[in-house]
């Protein structure tokens, strides 16, 4: 929402939220109207945003899914857009994520500190795939 408010400002760009939660929603929707932020709300589930928005630049989110999770939520813009851009909230157990997601993604990293909360992160992600698995049974 405040990339959407700051694009007003700017008078360019587009922000796509999407949230299942009907009641989120509906503030979110409200709080656009407010602000005159460069916005629309789909009241969606993630699973079901790549048919409806099926490109994108910029992909945030906080308290969603851990980042192996988000990495295949990501997946198909990813495959799409090979210069896309996410920006994951963490909290301290950030490092587990990584190190589990390194399991099966490759991705460039940045982290940044968070300037709010001591424990939590802003995980910046580039250049991200899927690593191909061996075939069962090669050897």
């Amino acid at each position: 929402m405040i990339t959407a408010i700051l694009l007003a400002e700017q008078g360019g760009g587009w922000v796509d939220l999407v949230e299942s939660n009907h009641k989120k929603a509906s503030f979110l929707r409200m709080a656009i109207a407010e602000t005159g932020a460069r916005a629309a709300v789909h009241p969606i589930r993630i699973e079901e945003a790549q048919q409806k928005l099926p490109e994108c630049d910029a992909i945030s989110a906080r308290a969603l899914a851990d980042l192996d999770q988000l990495l295949a939520f990501t997946e198909p813009w990813a495959k799409r857009n090979p210069l896309l851009q996410c920006y994951f909230h963490k909290g301290r157990d950030y490092r587990a994520e990584i190190d589990k997601a390194r399991g099966r993604w490759s991705f460039d990293l940045v982290i940044h500190e968070s300037a709010i909360e001591p424990d939590s992160v802003i995980l910046e992600l580039a250049t991200i795939r899927r690593i191909s698995q061996p075939a069962s049974g090669a050897e």
